[in-house]
């Protein structure tokens, strides 16, 4: 639901508790097909268990679906303790093809990375997208998400093209522990450009 964020935002407490709110979303052809949110929060009513108070389930879509796992809950929200933790993930896919997960927002001081059990490949979402070819269906072990809360690379935006040559390569700009780093051709610069 598109309410999510706002829904997250009229939960927080007047004790200013830290809640890191993250938007995962699975793309095709470079358009998004579904999202799901992962809140990590310090409310200690946050459990890892379902809860209808703080987790919101999934409503499937025409496209391909995403969504986080607590035993048999489907959920477009989950929101879980503040502690690193593994989050598993499923996928429905309607058209088989080549599919991205992308977390387009940052990770929100986490250090997310993408577990594929089939490749036994870690992503750091931070740094990268995955992009993976998936056949049609439903798949509920693939996936997972590694959360670890210790991180402090807070955001990320894609600013622009590099060079004047314009061959494409994005130049993404991060935030770490309130110091500025450029990304191009994969490889991070601070501002000395070291």
């Amino acid at each position: 639901s598109s309410q999510f964020p706002e829904q997250l935002a009229a939960r927080k407490d007047a004790s200013a508790e830290i809640n890191h709110v993250m938007r995962l979303e699975l793309l095709r052809n470079n358009q998004r097909e579904d999202k799901t949110y992962i809140q990590l929060t310090e409310n200690e009513n946050a459990t890892e268990q379902f809860d209808m108070n703080f987790d919101l389930t999934k409503m499937a879509n025409a496209k391909a679906n995403l969504y986080s796992l607590i035993g048999n809950h489907q959920l477009a929200a989950n929101v879980l303790p503040l502690q690193t933790t593994v989050v598993p993930l499923g996928v429905i896919i309607k058209t088989a093809g080549e599919y991205t997960f992308s977390m387009p927002d940052g990770t929100a001081g986490i250090t997310a990375e993408l577990i594929d059990y089939q490749t036994n490949t870690r992503t750091n979402l931070l740094l990268d997208n995955y992009t993976v070819t998936l056949p049609a269906g439903t798949n509920n072990s693939r996936f997972a998400l590694s959360l670890q809360p210790d991180k402090t690379a807070t955001s990320v935006e894609n600013i622009g093209e590099a060079g004047n040559e314009s061959d494409g390569e994005m130049v993404r700009k991060f935030i770490i522990d309130g110091k500025l780093y450029l990304q191009k051709d994969g490889v991070l610069y601070d501002a000395q450009g070291h």
